[in-house]
């Protein structure tokens, strides 16, 4: 061998824990960044959907959401608010869920290596680990919505794998409905899984499986796209597919381009050479394929690996045509850049496949797998950054909704569109469910019900007038302690208490004085009623309260 084994052996080693690196690294970021206010398409296609639910409108569940009909991500949505509170903590669970069976089946694809080169073997696990879990992607793993991102390709490679073992199996029958049924459940998580079940009879095809097998898939595409586009609605704001193909296609072949080398964009912050990697990615499918048909027909395991490059080929496509409106930058999207990863990762494995194992390929699929591995992990740092002033800003904004000050400066940080908001807002806390269900935002009427009351340090710094009349309270609150305050109560000098607000506003000029646990102690809050002086309590989650031991608010205010 022209290299010493022991480097290979310490290569594959470090691609692997590489990959495990950027796996719990990630869940890390998943946890660091969470936050149990619903969020962008939560509103809608989450909330809306389950308030629909208990309305009595089952038809729900086939609503489209844009160009899409996510039911199996909707029966996740269901079991989260129904059995989990609707805090999305399930829904993210599921995420990386759907990501490490993606990486089985990946690995299982390669099972026999691991008895024929386990270096290799593992190289390959670490960079598929790498891939499915790399924080480029953060968008799909740290945000609860995202489950039909990642499932349309589970199910699709799962019914890909099925219908490769056709020849190997005694109940063939069973086993292509069962692969059809996992090519609908494609369909039904996300629109470019429609393409999974034709697809799926291009392979029987190419398998020579029996006319009533190709035929049963046949039906199954049929009645899947029949009920697909019933009543379908093309969704407003999208660029239309023939208008970009026919009178742009140099633009849509560019995005295309852009979108499979996404990565490298992140990796190096050129787009030039993104676009270089998409080619070359293209180029790359394509001699594996030619290779293919001259060399190994019947080899059904990159007969896997290819159509699932073209069903992830002809996801890029359709998104070049469908969002070419928004610009080339959308092509780097985090949500985009999971079927790119997967696609990498098949790729990866179809070249091994394809071109075998001798001295130069190795060293050069171990040199290939330590470039990803060492380039992918400077972008892990983001998933230990601090996200407070975020999940702070969202909870204002519940805040907001529930109180009726319905300031856009957050709401339009949460849902973009305020009226659509606040009415399903409303109808989600009628119901009591998911945030609007939390047991903290209960109080006593009177501050003096609570009994001993102790003061603790802080500051009433500033009050303003919104537009609508609410005044918008500003101050910090620490007692000596990271003790978490769950809410602010703001009472008058009787103790009524006419408003309230909630902590946890990164303040470093407060750490500054007080200390690294006084870094969250910032807060604000709402009321409506203008009184002589107002005052601020802090209540925590162990039920301890506290006055503020500051002058209390005066009944001046400035415009905000």
């Amino acid at each position: 061998m022209f290299i010493d084994r022991r480097y290979l052996i310490i290569f594959s080693l470090i691609v692997f824990f590489s990959g495990i690196y950027i796996l719990f690294s990630t869940q890390f970021g998943v946890v660091n960044t969470y936050s149990p206010v619903p969020y962008w398409d939560q509103w809608d296609g989450y909330l809306q959907f389950y308030t629909r639910l208990l309305d009595g409108d089952y038809s729900a569940w086939w609503y489209q959401h844009n160009e899409h009909r996510i039911i199996f991500s909707r029966l996740l949505f269901y079991i989260d608010l129904r059995f989990f509170g609707g805090e999305s903590k399930f829904l993210l669970v599921a995420n990386s869920l759907l990501q490490l069976v993606n990486v089985g089946l990946m690995m299982y694809i390669v099972k026999d290596m691991y008895v024929h080169n386990k270096m290799l073997f593992f190289v390959i696990f670490g960079l598929v680990l790498s891939f499915a879990f790399s924080w480029l992607q953060q968008n799909n793993l740290t945000w609860g919505f995202q489950s039909q991102f990642i499932a349309v390709y589970t199910f699709s490679l799962l019914s890909l794998i099925m219908l490769s073992k056709y020849h190997q199996s005694h109940k063939k029958t069973s086993l292509v409905f069962t692969a059809g049924l996992l090519g609908a459940m494609s369909a039904y998580s996300m629109s470019n899984g429609l393409i999974a079940l034709p697809l799926m009879i291009l392979m029987a095809v190419m398998m020579k499986l029996s006319a009533k097998h190709v035929l049963t898939l046949l039906a199954i595409t049929i009645l899947v796209w029949f009920a697909y586009f019933y009543n379908y609605t093309q969704p407003p704001g999208h660029a239309s597919v023939t208008d970009s193909i026919l009178n742009h296609p140099f633009e849509v072949l560019k995005f295309t381009m852009l979108y499979l080398g996404a990565p490298i964009y992140y990796m190096t912050d050129n787009v030039l050479l993104a676009h270089a990697t998409g080619v070359i990615f293209l180029i790359a499918c394509v001699i594996c394929l030619i290779r293919f048909f001259v060399y190994d027909r019947k080899n059904y395991t990159k007969l896997v690996l290819l159509v699932f490059l073209l069903l992830i080929g002809g996801t890029a496509l359709g998104t070049a045509t469908g969002r070419i409106n928004f610009g080339y930058e959308m092509a780097f999207s985090s949500r985009y850049i999971t079927p790119t990863l997967l696609a990498w990762s098949s790729l990866f494995i179809l070249l091994i496949l394809t071109f075998g194992v001798n001295e130069k390929t190795l060293l050069g699929y171990f040199l290939f797998a330590l470039f990803m591995s060492f380039g992918l992990i400077p972008e892990q740092e983001d998933a230990y950054a601090d996200y407070s002033e975020m999940k702070f800003n969202r909870r204002m904004a519940i805040l907001s909704l529930r109180t009726g000050a319905n300031e856009e400066q957050y709401t339009s940080q949460i849902f973009p569109f305020k009226d659509w908001l606040i009415d399903i807002a409303k109808d989600a806390s009628e119901k009591k469910i998911s945030i609007f269900d939390s047991e903290s935002n209960s109080f006593k009427e009177n501050i003096f019900e609570y009994g001993n009351i102790q003061s603790c340090m802080g500051n009433n710094e500033d009050v303003f007038t919104l537009e609508n009349g609410y005044l918008k309270l500003k101050g910090w609150v620490y007692n000596g302690s990271s003790n978490v305050v769950d809410l602010i109560l703001l009472a008058n000098l009787d103790g009524e208490v006419i408003g309230e607000g909630i902590a946890g506003k990164p303040r470093p000029d407060v750490k500054a004085v007080h200390g690294e646990s006084a870094i969250n102690s910032g807060w604000y809050g709402y009321t409506k009623t203008k009184e002589e002086q107002i005052f601020a309590y802090a209540l925590y989650r162990d039920g301890y309260i506290c006055k503020v031991n500051a002058l209390p608010f005066a009944t001046y205010s400035h415009n905000y």
